[in-house]
């Protein structure tokens, strides 16, 4: 298993990590192969306030990461901050009330309900991976994106790394604020904020 894993399956996601990152994020995966785990989905809380540019007194409540991995990280960190705050994956080690374990396609998000909503490395990524390789998911991914938009109140920001190409064409601009930042060269991190209902 192992041997089809290192022979077939890697190489594989590196080539799509090699399409779909900078060679600044993507060199230094070459020669690591680790199996059994998404390094991405357990980043420390500090390394993602970092990427997504959250201040934490600037932050509305109540707030949703989607894609929050199976600890949870951000999440545990700002309900140790005394923070409103909630998370979705699809495989959550300890599920609590807070951390839900849910698919980001079925999950229901509800309308105006978030202030906040965060995606490191989850639902963007896998946009941008649709729009390159699997077009027929694309539609789907599209709607998410939507029903997550609707799911912000007035003034509620979904932000999200890495930024998303040409993504714009599909945001009404007369309900959003769009707002994209450097994260290292040739990668962005992107913000949507809800301003008319």
């Amino acid at each position: 298993m192992e041997s089809t894993i290192r022979n077939h399956h890697y190489p594989r996601i590196s080539a799509f990590v090699e399409a779909v990152y900078p060679e600044s994020l993507s060199s230094g995966l070459r020669s690591a192969i680790e199996l059994g785990r998404v390094p991405s989905s357990e980043y420390s809380a500090e390394l993602q306030k970092g990427i997504l540019r959250l201040e934490l007194e600037s932050i509305r409540e109540p707030v949703l990461d989607i894609g929050c991995g199976a600890e949870g990280n951000l999440v545990r960190f700002m309900r140790s901050q005394k923070m409103e705050a909630y998370g979705i994956d699809r495989f959550i080690r300890n599920k609590t009330g807070y951390l839900i374990e849910a698919d980001w396609f079925d999950y229901e998000y509800g309308l105006g309900k978030w202030g906040s909503i965060v995606s490191n490395l989850s639902l963007a990524n896998h946009l941008r991976y649709a729009l390159r390789y699997d077009h027929a998911k694309v539609p789907q991914y599209l709607k998410t994106f939507s029903k997550v938009l609707d799911s912000l109140s007035k003034g509620g920001t979904f932000t999200f790394a890495p930024a998303v190409e040409h993504l714009e064409e599909h945001i009404d601009q007369r309900q959003h604020r769009i707002e994209r930042w450097e994260i290292s060269p040739g990668t962005q991190g992107m913000g949507v904020t809800r301003i008319a209902l």
